[in-house]
């Protein structure tokens, strides 16, 4: 009998473990102008700790809140102004977003973009130049986004995943 109780009780201790750790990837709250800043902040951190981005290319329906949140970084250009020249469709020190989102549902979220230089020729690889494309990938912990690594790749079709605490000079 004792063994049955001790066995239920170490059930239920694990269920509620495994419940408390669901909620830590998710929550109730909806997203909010802190989850955008927050997130902003942590990928710039990631993919610019040399403060070598200047300006964000942002498209036309990105989120006010991430708008504003990248607004307090960098200066912020549409698509429709990016500077172009014979030799680069982006110039360099130039972001070009293409995802900022956001599911507390799933609690995960998205920053995801292109470095220039981008030049208006071909790779070794013949493929078209493309710089390099950045993604960072958030999950909830509490509720602070975390992200432990992100991804680098370019144009000649290898990705490298970079740990945050490894030492890397990655421009």
């Amino acid at each position: 009998m004792r063994s049955a109780i001790l066995l239920l009780l170490i059930c239920l201790l694990v269920a509620c473990n495994g419940e408390q750790l669901r909620k830590d990837h998710k929550r109730d709250v909806p997203v909010n102008a802190n989850d955008f800043n927050s997130i902003a902040n942590r990928a710039l951190e990631l993919i610019d700790p040399k403060d070598a981005i200047s300006t964000i290319v942002v498209p036309s329906d990105l989120d006010p809140r991430a708008r504003a949140a990248l607004a307090k970084m960098k200066t912020l250009v549409s698509v429709d102004k990016v500077p172009q020249s014979p030799q680069y469709t982006l110039p360099a020190r130039f972001f070009a977003l293409t995802t900022f989102s956001i599911s507390v549902e799933d609690g995960s979220a998205t920053f995801e973009g292109q470095l220039g230089p981008v030049a208006r020729a071909m790779t070794a690889a013949n493929m078209p130049d493309c710089g390099k494309i950045y993604t960072v990938a958030f999950y909830l912990d509490g509720d602070d986004w975390v992200s432990h690594a992100f991804k680098m790749g370019t144009c000649t079709e290898s990705r490298h995943w970079t740990p945050i605490d490894a030492e890397h000079d990655h421009h």
